[in-house]
């Protein structure tokens, strides 16, 4: 497994051959083939590596505090060092995702912790109703996912809580000019 996570970094999807993972770690194709029926199967298992699941906040945690907590956590994440070597591969396997049948397993690490907290969000009126989840959800993860690529030093807790006060209060402001 670890050849085809090393495969997949390096290089991408494309990379992640059954006869290069072989050469790799230096056994036969046979030996993949008892493991892994096919290459499909093998490349679920390098995206299953990166899917992780956060802890969950306090339980005392405030809707926001919990929308703060999960956002950090994404952070710490994509600035990993080993996501920082596998998001260009991971990122474009987002882009080519009807080629594997199985791929929607794999999810953004606590994408659907955050939708749930996003959902609290609008169920308490902190977010408008009608608010899209996926919408809110898309505002955080990508300026962090961008973040990750090109600054990841800068993607701390306090930008992670800066992001997320400036979005509750970008949408709070937009619906108190919709009551207007």
């Amino acid at each position: 497994m670890e050849a085809a996570i090393a495969l997949f970094v390096d290089g991408g999807v494309s990379e992640v051959t059954v006869d290069a993972v072989a050469a790799r770690a230096a056994v036969a194709k046979t030996t993949l083939y008892r493991h892994w029926p096919s290459r499909q199967h093998l490349l679920m298992d390098v995206f299953r590596h990166f899917d992780h699941r956060f802890a969950d906040p306090p339980p005392d945690a405030t809707s926001i505090e919990r929308l703060r907590d999960l956002s950090r956590q994404l952070a710490a994440t994509l600035t990993s060092p080993e996501w920082q070597r596998a998001l260009p591969s991971l990122l474009d396997v987002t882009r080519r995702i009807d080629e594997f049948a199985d791929a929607h397993e794999f999810e953004m690490p606590g994408a659907g912790s955050m939708s749930r907290a996003i959902a609290a969000l609008i169920d308490e009126g902190i977010l408008p109703r009608g608010t899209p989840v996926g919408e809110v959800l898309v505002q955080i993860v990508g300026p962090l996912t961008l973040g990750a690529l090109f600054d990841p030093e800068r993607i701390d807790a306090a930008f992670t809580d800066r992001l997320v006060d400036r979005l509750i209060r970008g949408y709070a402001a937009a619906n108190d000019v919709g009551r207007a």
